[in-house]
């Protein structure tokens, strides 16, 4: 069972989390009970993050968030475009080749932020009861 919490916490933590229930419940309907409180304590941890994101907005404001969205995808575009039109000018290859990987990273994470991610509905989809 400690092997399945350790996995649970590299990814993946609805699978595991329903292989822990299996190994500690005996009927079907106990199975089904502590899955829908753990969907319970699953949608009420993103309500909190809303509340906070929202508490958030009004304190601070959207602008420093997005200001550093837009540096980090122009900063993005501007290597991209070093690496890709002029290479013979780039002094470290590799360490250009690092940052663009960092940076492009770090965009598909704001364009996951922004527009949501797919992960969860994955793992939704990929659970059996």
């Amino acid at each position: 069972m400690f092997e399945k919490i350790l996995e649970a916490l590299s990814g993946k933590l609805l699978e595991q989390a329903r292989l822990i229930v299996d190994d500690v419940t005996t009927s079907k309907e106990e199975k089904l009970e502590k899955l829908l409180e753990l969907y319970r304590l699953e949608v009420q941890d993103r309500h909190s993050a809303r509340q906070r994101e929202m508490a958030l907005r009004n304190t601070v404001g959207v602008w420093v968030q997005n200001t550093c969205a837009i540096l980090v995808i122009m900063g993005f575009l501007a290597t991209l475009i070093a690496v890709i039109y002029f290479p013979k000018e780039i002094p470290n290859k590799t360490l250009a080749d690092i940052m663009l990987g960092s940076l492009g990273t770090i965009v598909i994470t704001i364009f996951n932020y922004w527009y949501g991610s797919s992960k969860h509905a994955e793992e939704i989809k990929n659970l059996k009861l």
